[in-house]
């Protein structure tokens, strides 16, 4: 996961500020346009539904479309797998930019 997410795709000041600056463990994944937090250890993962600072919903985020996309092209496989077989566009958020977006 990247820590970068783009101004225009946040919801909000703070969240684009506190993922930008790393001292939160808060991450954005690119690929699948989603907030999550992370333990300090990496024993877990928590997705959030909703900005932890202004509560907009990010329910919607792209997981299912993604894994819909992956199983049209014919690509399975565990998680790690699918990563690996994946072509380079749905490995970024080119694949859900070119189909109009995220949110």
């Amino acid at each position: 996961m990247s820590p970068e997410l783009p101004k225009k795709d946040s919801c909000c000041e703070e969240l684009w500020y506190f993922l930008g600056e790393g001292k939160l463990p808060l991450q954005y994944s690119p690929r699948l346009h989603k907030i999550e937090i992370q333990s300090k250890a990496n024993e877990w993962v928590q997705e959030l539904n909703y900005c932890p600072f202004c509560g907009s919903d990010w329910r919607n985020n792209l997981e299912g479309r993604w894994f819909e996309e992956v199983a049209r092209l014919g690509i399975n496989g565990d998680y790690l797998e699918i990563l690996k077989k994946a072509p380079e566009r749905l490995r970024s958020s080119e694949w859900w930019k070119a189909q109009g977006g995220g949110k």
